[in-house]
């Protein structure tokens, strides 16, 4: 429990709390959510920035779901793009797609619930 409210604190004092909504929320996605990790795809030297954020190609089987992290690029066709700002404050807090799918549970739609970012954005990640 101590280690949550640490981080919790950590990023309710850290210097980006002082950004606009946009530079907090590419601060959180670019470094502390870490979603690169799961929705870049990786080439030969590691993540390929040049494609970031349109799709993992790595896979994750696991027994109860086998997945590979989705394009969140705002791209209307192939990403998150034709999602309403509602529908992806939702989405992360919830793991509800617009149409009523469940994400698989390595996505960690639990962690947007926990203070300080219960009913926030969460912190300018849609905006």
């Amino acid at each position: 429990m101590r280690i949550v409210l640490g981080i919790a604190l950590a990023l309710l004092m850290s210097p980006a709390t002082g950004e606009t909504l946009i530079e907090r929320g590419a601060y959180l996605v670019n470094s502390v959510m870490v979603c690169h990790n799961c929705h870049t795809p990786r080439g030969p030297q590691g993540l390929d920035l040049s494609r970031a954020l349109a799709g993992g190609s790595q896979v994750f089987d696991e027994p109860a779901f086998k997945v590979t992290g989705s394009n969140i690029t705002p791209d209307k066709d192939t990403g998150i793009g034709n999602w309403s700002d509602a529908e992806l404050k939702r989405f992360l807090v919830s793991g509800n797609r617009p149409n009523g799918t469940k994400v698989a549970p390595i996505m960690p739609t639990a962690f947007y619930t926990v203070p300080p970012w219960v009913g926030q954005n969460p912190p300018g990640m849609v905006t």
